[in-house]
């Protein structure tokens, strides 16, 4: 038993580290975005301020000058004021997710982990991949939040991953009977029976031109038995695969 819970350890941390650098690439990516905004405004309230005291310095007709400045400054003011709420709702999103301060074990909102998740995946989705939510409300359920929300996460990737061109990942949650079902299906290209067999073992892939250990998967199963519950797939050839957690109320 304390070799497995060693293993589990390794398995999670393993997955932890490859996660946080594709987490670190997106958050950096769609920072850019309003950061520039609030750059290029920035320079805007400069050069605005320059010609307002360049007219008053030159005495010319200031108030029709300064209309013009007003309305300009107005509307780089809301451009800025959405795009400093997109970095706050980023920064918010990041700190619910990872729940730095989650170590312990808790009652846990399925509903609100799941969009959290994918709101911090959005930004690094490849072209063409779509998210569909259909998030229930459904009961808490006793977690250690840091561990479950690695196994999203992980889940949610590897279905990006599995379309490789235009496609959506359905995220889905709803109660049933003494358990809380996550349901997340993708729309790629599927896995035949031998595949799916071995979908959550240890094992090798291949890609981008290199061979890495496969662990994601399962430390997401490790990390759903530990929490007496239980982690499935299906899939098919050219039709996609689903996922199902399910986890006790």
């Amino acid at each position: 038993y304390v070799e497995l819970e060693a293993m589990h350890t390794r398995l999670v941390e393993a997955e932890r580290a490859a996660l946080v650098g594709k987490l670190a690439a997106g958050t950096a990516h769609e920072l850019n975005t309003p950061l520039g905004v609030l750059r290029s405004n920035l320079g805007l309230f400069q050069r605005c301020a320059q010609r307002l005291q360049d007219a008053i310095e030159e005495d010319r007709d200031v108030v029709r000058a300064g209309r013009k400045l007003v309305a300009m400054l107005e509307s780089g003011g809301a451009v800025s004021e959405e795009a400093c709420q997109r970095i706050a709702d980023l920064a918010l999103g990041l700190q619910r997710f990872t729940e730095l301060d989650g170590a312990d074990r808790r009652v846990y909102d399925v509903a609100e982990a799941l969009s959290n998740a994918v709101a911090l995946l959005a930004p690094s989705l490849p072209p063409g991949v779509r998210f569909v939510r259909q998030l229930d409300p459904v009961p808490g359920v006793p977690a250690w939040p840091r561990e479950l929300n690695q196994a999203f996460l992980t889940v949610l990737v590897n279905a990006t991953e599995a379309i490789d061109e235009e496609g959506d990942v359905l995220v889905r949650c709803a109660t049933e009977d003494e358990h809380v079902c996550v349901q997340i299906t993708d729309t790629g290209r599927g896995m035949d029976p031998e595949s799916l067999a071995s979908l959550f073992d240890v094992g090798w892939s291949d890609g981008s031109g290199r061979v890495r250990l496969r662990v994601g998967l399962p430390a997401a199963k490790a990390t759903v038995q530990r929490h007496g519950g239980t982690l499935t797939a299906r899939s098919e050839p050219g039709r996609g695969t689903t996922v199902t957690f399910r986890l006790p109320r």
